[in-house]
């Protein structure tokens, strides 16, 4: 399972124009996170997710490629969560279900953060 969570990280972080080379770990309990990369968390709770945190109009344009990838529209969300944030789901030919979902920042709405989990 991490083995195609990393592949499907690695595959979305292509499209990145930075071209990051691979994808940050960061410890649970970290106070930070990596602006403009993609990261995990290592830690029991964060298995098979991936995250993207950036300015809003940043995050915005890695979510659209990430869509346009596999076949969705930014603007046709499959719904939002109990949170209120938007989430997409793509489903992989080998019967994989991943969620995307889009999670503004509350507490500085200059940010928001992807979010990526397969099942």
């Amino acid at each position: 399972m991490k083995k195609v969570v990393l592949t499907v990280a690695l595959a979305l972080s292509s499209l990145f124009a930075s071209a990051q080379l691979g994808i940050v770990t960061v410890e649970k309990n970290s106070k930070s996170t990596p602006l403009g990369f993609w990261y995990v968390v290592n830690g029991k709770g964060f298995e098979n997710q991936m995250f993207f945190q950036n300015e809003d109009s940043l995050t915005q344009i890695e979510l659209t490629s990430i869509l346009a990838e596999n076949g969705l529209d930014i603007n046709s969300p499959k719904g939002k969560d109990e949170a209120g944030d938007l989430y997409w789901v793509v489903l992989d030919e080998s019967g994989y279900v991943t969620y995307v979902y889009l999670i503004e920042d509350k507490l500085d709405e200059k940010y928001s953060t992807i979010t990526v989990a397969t099942k």
